[in-house]
């Protein structure tokens, strides 16, 4: 089983740090993702903006990952 943690240090430039962590060769057999920024569209809307990312959803579509935490 492999689990891969991605932190995107104390909310700073998520995206980019998600961009390099998520292209990545070896996160393609990843059992379990843990990430700090919400993927798009889920439980990240507040203030009429959702703060998710989508690429992160994009990746997890392609991922399928058994679980993902998000914290």
């Amino acid at each position: 089983m492999k689990i891969l943690h991605i932190s995107d240090t104390h909310g700073c430039h998520h995206e980019l740090v998600l961009r390099s962590s998520l292209s990545a060769k070896d996160i393609d057999d990843t059992d379990i993702l843990i990430t700090h920024t919400p993927t798009f569209g889920i439980l990240d809307f507040d203030d009429n903006i959702n703060y998710g990312s989508e690429e992160l959803l994009g990746r997890i579509a392609v991922l399928q990952p058994r679980l993902h935490l998000e914290f």
